[in-house]
Parts: structure tokens; sequence; C-alpha cells
């Protein structure tokens, strides 16, 4: 009996140094988020994220890339590796819905999935650059036709207690861009000082959907920097 009982004490305190396990048909947390640019061109090579979150198993991390395509099951990934990423690239225009999987198993069963991140490709890109008392962004057309009646809209918002003086808001239209030119739009005036989202809306029937892109930036009084 006492040699029995300093059996099982020894086999508990060993238990917490064993290696991590999974559980038959465990599913890993859902990733939060998929981080990457979303107006791009065709061919375009581009770095997609997916931030897994806290997972505390060796696990494995696929793409699908909405075009009927996807990447290989990517790992072992330890427990550390909370942002993993992959290039991509489309080779035809369209909106594709990009999601991640994160599974247990190099086979991807009992995959857990991120939420879409919507990517225009062959439409219009969007390209912020530093400036001074507004915040300029650059719409390029980077289709194979002529992009029509497009309007937009720019909102400035202050973000981790950031102060900003003035709203930053303006929306306006222009009637088309050509094929590989380009051009810039304004923001309302700004003046403040701390970080600020940048967010811009655009819309054309030639898309069919409005492509809204968050930029970040610093704003140091009038410079957007």
């Amino acid at each position: 009996m006492k040699k029995t009982f300093t059996i099982l004490c020894v086999i508990l305190l060993f238990i917490p140094f064993l290696p991590n396990t999974v559980t038959a048909d465990a599913s890993p947390p859902k990733p939060i988020e998929i981080t990457g640019e979303i107006t791009v061109s065709v061919n375009e090579d581009n770095s997609y994220t997916v931030n897994t979150g806290v997972i505390t198993q060796d696990h494995y991390i696929r793409f699908l890339w909405g075009d009927n395509t996807s990447s290989s099951w990517l790992g072992p990934e330890n427990e550390t590796a909370i942002y993993v990423g992959i290039d991509h690239f489309w080779n035809k225009s369209g909106i594709y819905s990009v999601v991640a999987q994160i599974s247990y198993y190099s086979d991807g069963r009992n995959a857990s999935e991120s939420e879409p991140l919507t990517v225009f490709v062959g439409y219009l890109k969007m390209n912020r650059h530093s400036s001074k008392y507004f915040a300029k962004i650059d719409i390029e057309n980077c289709a194979d036709k002529y992009i029509e009646d497009i309007t937009w809209n720019v909102t400035v918002k202050p973000i981790n207690k950031a102060l900003l003086f003035t709203s930053g808001e303006i929306s306006n239209s222009f009637t088309y861009i050509g094929i590989g030119k380009e051009k810039t739009i304004n923001s309302g005036l700004v003046f403040g000082f701390g970080y600020i989202n940048i967010t811009v809306s655009v819309y054309s029937p030639t898309i069919g959907k409005t492509i809204t892109k968050i930029f970040p930036a610093f704003l140091l009084f009038f410079n957007v920097i």
C-alpha cells in the first residue's frame, strides 16, 4: 500500500512537467483577426498576418484566399507564435474574402476560423502619405477600365486620448479616374496632438461595393505623420 502511494505521489509530481497534449477532437480558440492590404493590384504580392490570440499548445495555420486556393497547413507553431504571416497575390480582379483557420492537427480537423478580411483586387488602391493641415490620400485606378461616378468620405477620429480640435470630416465626388491614373483627396482641416484614425470610404457603381480603409496616423499640431 505504501509503495502504491509513493508511485502515485511521483506521478502527480511530474504531471506539470509533461508536454502539452491535445484532447480528442479539441478545437482551438477563434483567431482574433487578419491584417493586410485590402486594396491591391492584380498580381501584386502582399503579406497577410493572422493574430491567433493566446493559444497554449502547438497548432497549425492555414489561409483561404477566396479564389479557390489556400496555403498549406503551416506549422506546427508553438504557443509563442501569436502573429503568423504569409504572402499571396491574385491573378484576376475581384472582391475576395480571406480567412485564417487554426487547428491542433496537421490535417486541419476541428479547425476554428477567423472573421473574413475583404480584399479588393484590381479596382482602386488607396495610400496615405505624411502631410500638413489635411490628411492626404492618393486613390489610384489599378483596373483595366475607367472607374466612374466616385463618391468619397474622409473622417478623422482621435484614439488613445488624443486631442483633436477640428472635425476633419469631408465628403465629395469626382466623375472618373482614368486607367493607371490617380487623384488625391484631402480631409478637412486637422489640428491637435496624438494618435488618430483616418477612415476613407469610396464608392463607385463600377465596383458595386463601398471600400473602407482605416489609416492610423500621428497628429502633431498641423502635421499628419
